[in-house]
C-alpha cells in the first residue's frame, strides 16, 4: 500500500522560517521609526519586539512535545516509557510536583531554574518527592521548572514537557500549564482507564486543548492494564472514542499501559502477563504514530504553528497603528479634554461597568435557569432508565457499577451544560466589552469614536484571550462540580452500603429510586453553586478587560498628545508613516497566506 498522500508532503522550513522572520523584522521596523514609534508608545513598540523575538526564537526551537492531564494519571511513567530510562520522577504529591523540561545534551544534568531566574543545580538523587521537598524549602525562591538533560535518541528529536495535573488539587500550576499549552507544537492528553474521559476532562479538552488549533491531539489511556481483558480493553476504547468524537475528529485515541511498557523495556515483571502480547502491540503501535504523525511532520507542524503567532503579531500591530490614526485624527486641544474627561469621569464609568456586569450576571442567571430545565429533564430520563434496566442487571454488576455509573453519568450531563454555555458567556464578555470601549470614547471622538473603540476592543480581547479564559474556568468550574457533587455521591454510596448485606435485586435499585427525588434536588443545589462561581469568574474578568481598556484608552490619548505637541513632528507626517506601516503590514498578511 502507498504512503498517505499527506505524508509525502515536504517542506523547505529553513526558507519559510526566513521568510517569517523577514516578515517580522519588516513589521517592527514599520511600527518602529522615530515619527510612528511616539504615537504608538514605548509599550506597544516593545510589546511588538517582545512578541517578535518569541516567535523567532520558538520556530528555531527544538519541537515541543507537552504531556497533560490530570494528577495522578502516569504522565510521567509514560514519558519515562517512552525514553525507555527511569529520568522523571514519579512518586509525586500535589504540593511537590513541578513541570519538567527534558532536552537533549551528551552530558546528562538537572538544572532547577527559579521564579527569580536563578538555575540550580540537581542531582538525580534530589528529583524523588523526599529530597526535592527538604530542597524546595532551602531554595531562595520557588520553582518555575526543572530541566532535565539526557544523552536519549528521542530526546534528539523533540523537548518533551512533563505537567503538573490540571484541576483544582494543582489550581497554581493551570495558568502555567495553560502557557505551556499555547506554545506547544504538539499535545499527549493522558487520562485513566479508571475513569475514561470524564466530563472535566471533556471540558477540558474542548475549551482548553482544541482552540490551539493543533493538528491532531493524542489521547492516551492510561492504566489498560487493569482492564484485565482485550474485550474489556476493546470495550473501553470504543466508549472513549465516542466521547472523544464528539470534542473533534482531531483526536487520536490510543490504548496503553505506560507501566506495562516501562517495565518490558527495564526487563522487570509486567503488572497484567495475561494483556502482555496486546499492551506492547497498543504501545508500539502509539510509538509508531508518534513518529509518522509527529517525527515526520514535526517542520510542518512547527511552521503551521510559526505562521499562526506571526499572523497574530501582525493583527496587534495594525490594530495599534489604528488606534493611533484615529487618536491623531483630533486636534490638540480635544486630545487635551479627552485625556481629562477620562479622568474625570470616575464615577460614571463605574455606574457603566456595574450595569454590564449586572447585565451578565442577569444572562448566566437565565442560563442557569436552562441548566436546571436540562438537568430535570435528564435525571426524569435516568430514573426511567434506572428503572427499566437496573431490575434486569445481574447483583453482583450492580455491586460493583452502578453507584460509578450513576455518578459518572451526572457529572457528564453538568460537563454538558457548562460546556454549551461557556462559549456563549466568552461570547458576552467580548460584546459588552466592545460596549464598555464604546463608552469609554463616546463623549470624546464624536465621528470616530466606533473605530476608536473597535480599535481598543481589539487589542484588549482577542481569540486566544478567548481561548485562555474558557480553557482556565474549564479547569476551576469542573474542578468545582467534581467537588460539589461529592455530597450526591456519599447519598448513593449510603444507600448501597445500607443494603450491602442483600442479594436481591431490587433491594439495591429501590432505595436509590425512592431516594432519586432528593438525589436531583442535590444535583440541582449542586448546579446552583456551579453557575453561581461561573457568574464570578465571568465579572471579574469583564472588571479585569474594562480596567485595561482604561489604561489603553489613557496611554493612546497620552501618546497622541504629546506626538501632535512635538515641535520636531508634523502630525501629517505621522499620519503618513502609519498608513505605510499599515500597508506593509497588509502586504506581510498577503505573504504569509500563500503558506495557508
Amino acid at each position: 500500500m502507498s504512503e498517505p498522500f499527506d505524508r509525502r508532503f515536504s517542506l523547505d522550513s529553513e526558507s519559510v522560517y526566513s521568510d517569517i522572520s523577514r516578515i517580522l523584522n519588516t513589521t517592527v521596523s514599520a511600527c518602529s521609526g522615530n515619527v510612528l514609534a511616539k504615537a504608538l508608545g514605548s509599550n506597544a513598540v516593545r510589546k511588538l519586539q517582545d512578541d517578535s523575538e518569541r516567535v523567532r526564537r520558538r520556530l528555531h526551537d527544538q519541537f515541543q512535545l507537552v504531556v497533560v492531564g490530570d494528577f495522578k494519571r502516569g504522565k510521567s511513567t509514560l514519558i519515562n516509557a517512552l525514553l525507555g530510562e527511569n529520568i522523571v520522577p514519579t512518586s509525586v504529591t500535589p504540593e511537590t510536583v513541578t513541570i519538567n523540561r527534558l532536552l537533549y545534551s551528551d552530558a546528562p544534568s538537572t538544572v532547577a531554574v527559579l521564579k527569580n531566574k536563578r538555575r540550580v543545580s540537581l542531582s538525580q538523587e534530589e528529583l524523588p518527592r523526599e529530597a526535592l521537598e527538604e530542597l524546595i524549602r532551602q531554595l531562595p525562591a520557588e520553582i518555575d521548572h526543572i530541566d532535565i538533560y539526557r544523552s536519549n535518541e528521542l530526546l534528539k528529536e523533540l523537548t518533551l514537557v512533563d505537567t503538573p495535573g490540571i484541576g483544582d488539587l494543582m489550581e497554581e500550576f493551570d495558568q502555567q500549564v495553560a502557557e505551556y499549552l499555547v506554545n506547544a507544537d504538539a499535545v499527549i492528553y493522558v487520562i485513566s482507564a479508571r475513569s475514561p474521559l470524564s466530563a472535566s476532562e471533556q471540558t477540558f479538552l474542548s475549551s482548553a486543548v482544541m482552540p490551539q488549533s493543533f493538528s491532531r491531539v493524542f489521547l492516551v489511556v492510561n492504566m489498560t492494564d487493569t482492564l484485565e481483558t482485550e474485550e474489556n480493553v476493546e470495550k473501553m476504547r470504543r466508549v472513549v472514542q465516542d466521547r472523544a468524537g464528539a470534542v473533534s475528529d482531531k483526536i487520536y485515541v490510543h490504548m496503553i499501559s505506560a507501566l506495562d511498557e516501562y517495565c518490558r523495556k527495564m526487563e522487570k515483571r509486567c503488572p497484567e502477563p495475561g494483556l502482555t502480547k496486546t499492551l506492547e502491540e497498543n504501545f508500539l503501535a502509539f510509538e509508531s504514530s508518534l513518529k509518522n504523525d509527529l517525527l515526520l511532520q514535526k517542520e510542518i507542524i512547527k511552521t503551521s504553528r510559526g505562521i499562526a503567532l506571526t499572523r497574530m503579531v501582525l493583527n496587534y500591530a495594525a490594530a495599534r497603528i489604528r488606534l493611533a490614526q484615529h487618536a491623531l485624527g483630533e486636534d490638540v486641544s480635544r486630545l487635551d479634554q479627552v485625556g481629562d474627561a477620562l479622568q474625570q469621569q470616575d464615577d460614571l464609568l463605574t455606574t457603566q461597568i456595574d450595569a454590564r456586569k449586572a447585565d451578565l450576571a442577569a444572562d448566566i442567571d437565565r442560563m442557569n435557569i436552562e441548566a436546571r430545565s436540562w438537568m430535570r429533564d435528564f435525571m426524569e430520563r435516568l430514573e426511567a432508565e434506572l428503572a427499566s434496566s437496573g431490575r434486569t442487571a445481574a447483583t453482583q454488576e450492580l455491586q460493583r457499577y452502578l453507584q460509578f455509573y450513576l455518578m459518572d453519568k451526572i457529572k457528564a450531563a453538568v460537563g454538558a451544560c457548562l460546556q454549551r454555555h461557556q462559549r456563549d458567556i466568552s461570547d458576552r464578555i467580548n460584546g459588552y466589552s466592545r460596549e464598555l470601549s464604546s463608552d469609554l470614547m463616546q463623549n470624546a471622538f464624536g465621528g470616530v469614536q466606533e473605530q476608536i473603540s473597535d480599535c481598543i476592543a481589539d487589542i484588549s480581547w482577542t481569540s486566544a484571550d478567548s481561548a485562555l479564559f474558557l480553557g482556565e474556568t474549564a479547569v476551576s468550574l469542573m474542578g468545582g462540580a467534581l467537588a460539589s457533587l461529592v455530597n450526591v455521591g456519599y447519598v448513593v454510596a449510603g444507600l448501597f452500603r445500607r443494603h450491602a448485606l442483600s442479594q436481591r435485586q431490587d433491594d439495591l435499585v429501590t432505595p436509590v429510586l425512592e431516594a432519586f427525588s432528593s438525589i436531583t434536588d442535590q444535583v440541582l443545589g449542586n448546579l446552583d453553586e456551579i453557575y453561581g462561581r461561573l457568574k464570578l469568574d465571568a465579572q471579574l474578568k469583564l472588571d479585569d478587560l474594562y480596567q485595561s481598556q482604561r489604561e489603553l484608552s489613557t496611554e493612546a490619548i497620552e501618546n497622541a498628545r504629546r506626538a501632535a505637541a512635538d515641535e520636531n513632528l508634523r502630525v501629517q507626517d505621522i499620519l503618513q508613516e502609519a498608513e505605510e506601516a499599515l500597508q506593509t503590514i497588509e502586504a506581510c498578511q498577503k505573504e504569509l497566506e500563500a503558506y495557508q
